[in-house]
C-alpha cells in the first residue's frame, strides 16, 4: 500500500517506472491518481512498451506539475520530439495537426530533432511547411521508399531538384523491395513539383525503343508498354 507520506519514495517512483515499461496502463493509472508523481522515464518507459496512450497521459501529468496548466498540444508535441518519443509526437500530429505550428520554424532546429528520434511522420509535415532538410535528401528519399513511407519520401522528392539520376537510383531501390505502389505516388509528386516550377530539366521517364516486334519498356517499373513503336 501508498500511504500519503509514501508516495513520492524512491519506492514509489520505480513502481510507477515498472509498470510504464511493462506497458501496465491500468497500473500507471492507479499509482497516479493516488498521487505519485509522472517523470519523463516513466514515459518514455511507456512508450517502449508500446503503451502510448500511457506515456502521453505521463507526458501531460509531467506538465501540468511543472505548471499547474494543462498543456496545450502544440506544447506537447514539441516536448515528445525534445524528449526523443516519437510515437506519442506523431500520435498528437495526427490528432491535432494544428499543433505542428507550435514547433519552431526558420533555423531548421524541429527537422532536425524530428529525424534525430525518427519521428518520420512529424519530419514529412516539417518538411511539407517549408523547413529545411535535415540531411541528404537522397539519403532520406531512400529510407522512406525502403519503409514505405509514402509521405516522407513525397516530401523529399521536392528537394531533389533536377536530378533525375537521384530520382531513378531511388525508384529502383523502392522497385527492388516491392513497393511498386510509393513509385506511383513519387512520381505524382515529382511531376507535381516540376509543373509548378515550369522547369525544362529531363524527362523523369524515358522510352528506350528496341527490336519492332518486342514491346519497350516503362524506364521506372519495366512494364510493356506497348508494341511495333
Amino acid at each position: 500500500e501508498l500511504g500519503p507520506e509514501s508516495l513520492r519514495l524512491p519506492s514509489a517512483l520505480l513502481a510507477l517506472e515498472a509498470a510504464a515499461g511493462q506497458g501496465k496502463s491500468d497500473v500507471i493509472s492507479t499509482l497516479l491518481h493516488a498521487g505519485v508523481p509522472a517523470s519523463l522515464q516513466a514515459a518514455r518507459a511507456a512508450e517502449q512498451a508500446g503503451a502510448v496512450q500511457a506515456a502521453l497521459m505521463l507526458l501531460v501529468r509531467v506538465q501540468v506539475q511543472a505548471t499547474g496548466k494543462h498543456p496545450s498540444n502544440a506544447m506537447l508535441l514539441w516536448l515528445a520530439v525534445q524528449e526523443r518519443m516519437p510515437l506519442v509526437a506523431e500520435g498528437i500530429l495526427q490528432e491535432d495537426a494544428a499543433a505542428l505550428a507550435g514547433l519552431p520554424a526558420g533555423n531548421g532546429e524541429a527537422a532536425r530533432q524530428a529525424h534525430a528520434v525518427g519521428a518520420w511522420s512529424v519530419l514529412a509535415a516539417l518538411l511539407e511547411r517549408g523547413d529545411p532538410m535535415p540531411a541528404q535528401p537522397r539519403l532520406l528519399l531512400d529510407y522512406a521508399l525502403r519503409a514505405g513511407h509514402a509521405g516522407l519520401a513525397r516530401s523529399c522528392l521536392t528537394h531533389l531538384g533536377e536530378d533525375a539520376r537521384d530520382v531513378e537510383a531511388a525508384l529502383r531501390t523502392c522497385l527492388d523491395h516491392g513497393r511498386t505502389e510509393i513509385v506511383r505516388e513519387a512520381l505524382e509528386a515529382m511531376w507535381k513539383a516540376r509543373s509548378s516550377h515550369k522547369s525544362e530539366g529531363p524527362p523523369l521517364l524515358s522510352l528506350e525503343c528496341g527490336p519492332a516486334d518486342q514491346p519497350s519498356e516503362c524506364s521506372v517499373c519495366f512494364e510493356g508498354l506497348y508494341t511495333n513503336p
